[in-house]
């Protein structure tokens, strides 16, 4: 669980605190606790993490409800960064699929083959 100026740190995954959005400044966390708004939780972060990190942003759309994570994605890629959503094996397909929908993701996969996509990607981008 990602916490207030945790340094961001390449091959790490990070979770968003409870009732938090979770930015980044200057390569670390910032924890807005409550959260600040009625903006989509993972939105809020994708949109941060594609301001501080560019071409090296990864955002991935895993199972839930709602269209969060889908302006998110837009962001990191009018970035340069790389999107993923899970396939159709989501418990919740709405998240992921809302993502799928608006053509800014790059990759959709099964849970079990993200991580492998994850390493592959990061070694390309030698990150």
């Amino acid at each position: 669980v990602a916490s207030m100026a945790m340094q961001v740190l390449a091959n790490h995954v990070y979770v968003i605190p409870p009732d938090s959005d979770l930015l980044i400044e200057n390569y670390r966390f910032k924890v807005i606790s409550p959260r600040s708004g009625r903006n989509k939780q993972i939105d809020v972060f994708f949109v941060s993490l594609a301001e501080a990190m560019g071409v090296r942003a990864i955002g991935i759309v895993l199972s839930g409800y709602d269209v969060d994570g889908t302006k998110g994605c837009q962001h990191i890629k009018e970035h340069g960064g790389k999107t993923f959503a899970q396939d159709t094996s989501a418990e919740v397909e709405f998240m992921p699929r809302s993502a799928q929908a608006s053509g800014y993701v790059d990759f959709v996969l099964p849970l079990q083959k993200i991580p492998g996509k994850l390493k592959s990607l990061a070694a390309a981008l030698k990150i």
